[in-house]
């Protein structure tokens, strides 16, 4: 009898123990997936990165995943956050927002070859961790630019980029583009701030084309770009907006807003990352996929349904392929390079360069400290000026 009770204690106590370790395991595998988000130095301040966090946190809701983010205060410092996400093997992805964490991405996933890397606005080697998702920003773009020129009273339609790199001059041409398709005499003036989180840059540098007649700007500058909106409202003129729908910033001047829907790009990628079938790969994503677009269901009064109209016919021959957009401006140019050199013959704020029409003009430019806080413009041609000491070769 007494070896019964000790062999039924036993085995209560085995059957415990081993409930206790299951309840463990259970505990163990119901634990989130962890994602790590790397975001440029604007943070959440900016409307393309609130709208990458907007994905993450979709993805909370969504899919239970948790999510934690870092915010890179200067470039050398990418390589470094990624680094340490990867290192602690604690991440089943890590998000990159912004073409300029390519390279530390590509760097970074070599020596962590099973960590999984997700890149948000730049094509990049395919590797088998790297899923890289780039924009046709030019094709929304394109459309904002044909708007713009039916809506301008001066003929004058201006730019503000963040960065003279490819992904913001992706909008400059589809923006210039669009506006020559509906108006061939529209000019366009251009400028870079130099910076994503400087809007006292921004509007100084919009003040200035809207002074030179521009009655609408396209600000495609990060934070930056908030001061080119802040400077149309002070002015009563137009602003476009990007990203996301930033009429809310000025609810009379922000005439449409050109959109990026990486929040969706975002949520889809953990979403496959939970799901067990991330793809390392390079994805185009434009109007066909509806990664892109513009946000004529809130565009001002001032933008009649016959221009609605007609920018939903536009969009359907982009889709069918009848217009072709440029993405580049080497592609813009169709391939024609001029010669600049570095004389003082012209001042640094162009209108006009005589001869320019001519593919082997000889275009002498004014050197100019401040070259890229002027406002450019001949007609409709987009074109800029690398500043060196040496003659530089410019394509518009």
């Amino acid at each position: 009898m007494l070896l019964n009770k000790c062999f039924c204690l036993a085995l209560i106590i085995l059957l415990t123990v081993s409930a206790v370790g299951m309840l463990g395991c259970i505990e163990k595998e119901q634990e989130p997936v962890k994602v790590g988000v790397v975001f440029e130095a604007c943070g959440l301040d900016d409307a393309f990165n609130n709208l990458c966090f907007a994905g993450a946190k979709r993805a909370e809701d969504e899919l239970g995943i948790s999510s934690e983010y870092v915010v890179a205060t200067a470039a050398p410092e990418f390589e470094e956050l990624q680094r340490s996400y990867a290192e602690s093997g604690e991440y089943a992805l890590i998000i990159c927002t912004g073409a300029n964490q390519a390279d530390a991405v590509m760097n970074v996933s070599a020596d962590f070859p099973g960590q999984n890397f997700a890149l948000i606005d730049r094509a990049v080697a395919e590797r088998a961790n790297v899923a890289a998702f780039i924009f046709r920003d030019e094709e929304s773009s394109f459309l904002a630019g044909a708007l713009a020129a039916m809506v301008t009273k001066t003929d004058k339609l201006g730019f503000v980029g963040g960065m003279d790199i490819p992904a913001i001059n992706r909008f400059l041409v589809g923006y210039q583009a669009g506006a020559q398709y509906i108006n061939p005499e529209c000019e366009i003036m251009f400028s870079y701030a130099g910076s994503w989180s400087d809007p006292d840059k921004g509007k100084e540098l919009a003040v200035a084309q809207y002074d030179a007649g521009a009655d609408i700007i396209f600000a495609a500058a990060g934070l930056s770009g908030e001061g080119v909106i802040d400077a149309a409202e002070e002015r009563g003129l137009y602003a476009i907006g990007v990203d996301t729908d930033q009429r809310y910033l000025a609810p009379d001047n922000v005439l449409v807003s050109v959109l990026k829907r990486t929040d969706v790009v975002i949520f889809a990628s953990i979403k496959e990352t939970v799901e067990g079938d991330f793809k390392g790969e390079v994805r185009s994503l434009g109007l066909k996929e509806d990664g892109v677009g513009i946000s004529l269901d809130n565009a001002l009064p001032i933008v009649s349904d016959e221009m609605k109209a007609r920018i939903s016919e536009i969009s359907g021959k982009i889709l069918s392929g009848e217009i072709a957009i440029p993405a580049t401006i080497a592609a813009a140019s169709g391939g024609r390079t001029f010669v600049v050199n570095a004389t003082p013959s012209v001042p640094p704020f162009w209108k006009s360069v005589p001869g320019f029409e001519s593919p082997q003009a000889d275009i002498r430019v004014q050197k100019h400290p401040a070259f890229y806080a002027e406002p450019c413009s001949y007609r409709c041609r987009a074109y800029r000026m690398e500043q060196t000491d040496a003659p530089s070769r410019l394509q518009w």
